[in-house]
């Protein structure tokens, strides 16, 4: 949302916020620059203690456990050095694919 827009309804994003828990960028010449968040978001972010969801959760555990930098930059060597399995494009199968 265009800071023109925002100062125009500027009282409704308010209400938006406070009351239905929505949340707003406004953009200053079409990049992203603020955004209005509820006083309990904000308490949120800056409370260190605050429980995470997500990826940020998991991340957030793994700073108790010294050896998690070790063992990922193990992993990323490892990635680097598969090549991947080889196939045969000429087949005559079908190619399935599952979902998880």
């Amino acid at each position: 949302m265009s800071v023109a827009e925002a100062k125009k309804r500027f009282s409704e994003i308010m209400g938006r916020v406070v009351y239905g828990g929505e949340r707003f960028i406004i953009e200053k010449r079409g990049t992203p620059a603020v955004a209005v968040i509820s006083l309990e978001d904000l308490a949120r972010l800056e409370d260190p203690r605050a429980p995470r969801k997500g990826i940020a959760a998991i991340a957030g555990g793994m700073a108790d456990f010294p050896e998690f930098g070790e063992i990922m930059d193990a992993v990323y060597r490892e990635r680097q050095l598969d090549k991947g399995r080889k196939i045969d494009l000429d087949a005559d199968v079908p190619v399935r694919y599952r979902h998880a």
